[in-house]
């Protein structure tokens, strides 16, 4: 996201938009709330991928009611005043990653773990609802281990991956929820099962797909990252200027 933010550096100039990227700890509402309430009446917009917790829905409100446009991205905030929404249908995503476990796996009874960022994501949650729905309602033979949460980092994920190859020789599946992948990687390959192991994930990043290639990973589900910045700043610029989103674009 953050290169295709550089990426249209150029377009931004031509439309007279200024640009600052911040990076926070998203997964720390307190911190995300305070970083958010500090952009008001020093930009026109917003446009966060934020979690959906209290404290980020009112400091988003608060942001709305002082005339900033907030745009959320990737994972929403939807009971907050923000405006837009920018992102793929995470529920969607969710059930595509089941119906693939499910047939990469077959139909002998096996356990499937998950491994998401944090539930408190909206994105995260959704994909885990769909996911389950079709593991319950297509493959009851498969066994859906507790989501273990890794904070979409690759040491802690690596981590949690050993610790379900040690209580599990028998898993099957893995799905990874959010990011943080090569750690999951790591740990089948350092196991000896980076190919008896279904490995299910999101985002083609270089290391996905050079999982991809070698057959660790066995499917990624892709978002748009280009489109969804584009979209994203299109939805701001039109909130700003009163002009309606064009949706069938968007």
């Amino acid at each position: 996201l953050g290169e295709q933010v550089e990426a249209n550096l150029e377009w931004m100039r031509d439309q007279r938009v200024g640009s600052t990227v911040l990076a926070v700890n998203v997964f720390n509402p307190a911190e995300l709330a305070k970083a958010l309430l500090a952009q008001a009446g020093q930009c026109d917009a917003v446009v966060v991928m934020g979690m959906d917790h209290p404290l980020v829905r009112s400091a988003i409100d608060q942001l709305t009611q002082a005339g900033t446009v907030v745009i959320t991205l990737v994972s929403d905030v939807p009971s907050s005043t923000r405006q837009h929404y920018v992102g793929i249908d995470n529920t969607a995503a969710g059930r595509t990653a089941a119906t693939l476990v499910g047939r990469f796996v077959g139909r002998h009874s096996a356990k499937v773990a998950v491994i998401v960022g944090s539930l408190a994501l909206r994105d995260h949650a959704e994909r885990y609802f769909g996911f389950n729905q079709v593991m319950a309602q297509e493959h009851p033979h498969l066994s859906v281990l507790a989501p273990l949460e890794g904070q979409d980092d690759a040491v802690q994920n690596e981590a949690l991956t050993r610790q379900l190859l040690a209580a599990h020789p028998d898993l099957a599946a893995i799905y990874s929820v959010g990011a943080g992948n090569p750690g999951i990687s790591s740990a089948l390959c350092a196991a000896g099962r980076a190919h008896d192991t279904v490995f299910v994930g999101h985002e083609l990043t270089p290391a996905s797909r050079a999982d991809l290639l070698n057959g660790t990973m066995d499917a990624v589900i892709n978002q748009d990252a280009g489109h969804e910045i584009r979209s994203a700043l299109r939805a701001a610029l039109a909130q700003w200027s009163q002009e309606p989103v064009n949706a069938d674009q968007e």
